[in-house]
């Protein structure tokens, strides 16, 4: 009987502490994108009767700064210019184009950090939050593109591995898969969104990059200290169970 309650003890820290298929392949929590929230935003106002220049003038400028570090001043420039021109389907689709822009900054920072797995999926997770905010557009263009794309940010996912828990559920990267799930995702949101424009690299200061990555390394931190707690906690109960036992 003893026996039999070590080894249920046994199965259920086991289950508790070993991250699920799911689990080990979900995008976390993306936090926000603020660049395309503040996109969602500008859409929302545009398309209120009348429009809501002011709102949509307001969002832009809010996320004025960045997008001037990671695109450059003109691209501010021309969204403010075509806001003042209450020209509302020009505002959107350079709005897009950004978007399509922000999806190459964060898969094409994500290379530098490759082999640091809470980076890298933190960097994926922001890549991806941006593409939700233009999958409406491409759902109802082509339903199938939409599929598609999700598809290969899962491939993306899979292939920056796993490190498993202590070395249990491990899964190498896959740098191939990655570049490739990365090439098609760019090559269909420029042509959906019919531009060649391309991320060279943040203009000025820094991509944020490493703000980041200290948030994905305190994020860790915190999860194994917890996972380290739950073990400790089940190998006194473990090991107090064979002393029970072995005095019985």
């Amino acid at each position: 009987m003893s026996r039999v309650l070590i080894l249920l003890v046994l199965c259920l820290v086991v289950g508790a502490i070993v991250p699920s298929p799911g689990q080990a392949y979900s995008y976390g929590n993306p936090n926000e994108e603020k660049i395309a929230e503040a996109y969602k935003k500008v859409v929302a106002a545009l398309n209120e009767k009348p429009p809501n220049w002011a709102v949509a003038r307001s969002e832009i400028e809010a996320q004025a700064a960045e997008m001037a570090k990671e695109f450059g001043q003109e691209t501010v420039d021309t969204l403010l210019r075509l806001v003042d021109n209450q020209q509302a389907d020009a505002v959107v689709h350079e709005f897009q184009v950004v978007l399509v822009r922000n999806v190459e900054r964060r898969l094409t920072n994500l290379e530098a950090v490759f082999d640091n797995y809470g980076q890298a999926k933190l960097l994926l997770a922001k890549a991806y939050a941006t593409y939700e905010a233009l999958s409406p557009i491409v759902q109802r263009q082509d339903a199938e593109k939409d599929k598609l794309l999700r598809a290969q940010f899962e491939q993306a996912l899979t292939a920056l591995g796993n490190p498993g828990l202590f070395g249990v559920g491990k899964k190498e990267p896959n740098p191939e898969q990655y570049a490739k799930a990365k090439a098609t995702i760019l090559r269909e949101l420029k042509a959906i969104f019919k531009t060649d424009a391309a991320y060279s690299g943040h203009a000025q200061g820094s991509d944020g990059s490493s703000s980041l990555a200290s948030q994905s390394v305190v994020k860790e931190s915190s999860r194994w200290g917890i996972v380290a707690a739950i073990v400790a906690v089940a190998a006194g109960v473990v090991g107090l169970l064979l002393w029970l036992s072995r005095r019985t």
